[in-house]
């Protein structure tokens, strides 16, 4: 990590470890505290090769897609995936009975039940 970007290593090490001075540390310690970076720091992204995190790459992505993509196939209107995810993308039937006996025979026959 040294040899890729001291700087990089330096910035980590004071932010994480509030260290100032990684010179003054054993060499078995900086060790141990450098592999204990999180991911997402300095060296350990500039060793992987990344510019951005993952996450950070993909979700706009999703967005995108999202967005240009879902279409609801009778009006026209975009189909937001919060929509989705909390079941209010689903149109209610309503339905109306002319009487009480035609309420009566639809219930027994969505509940099975047979005139007897």
């Amino acid at each position: 990590m040294l040899g890729e970007d001291q700087n990089a290593l330096m910035c980590d090490m004071a932010e994480t470890y509030h260290v100032m001075d990684i010179w003054a540390l054993p060499v078995d310690v900086l060790a141990t505290l450098a592999s204990g970076l999180r991911e997402n720091s300095r060296i350990k992204m500039k060793l992987a090769g990344l510019i951005y995190l993952p996450v950070e790459t993909i979700l706009p992505y999703i967005a995108d897609v999202l967005t240009l993509v879902h279409r609801s196939k009778d009006s026209g209107e975009p189909l937001l995936f919060s929509d989705v995810m909390h079941g209010k993308d689903k149109e209610e039937e309503i339905r109306a009975f002319d009487s009480g006996e035609d309420f009566m025979a639809e219930w027994k026959r969505l509940a099975g039940i047979e005139d007897g």
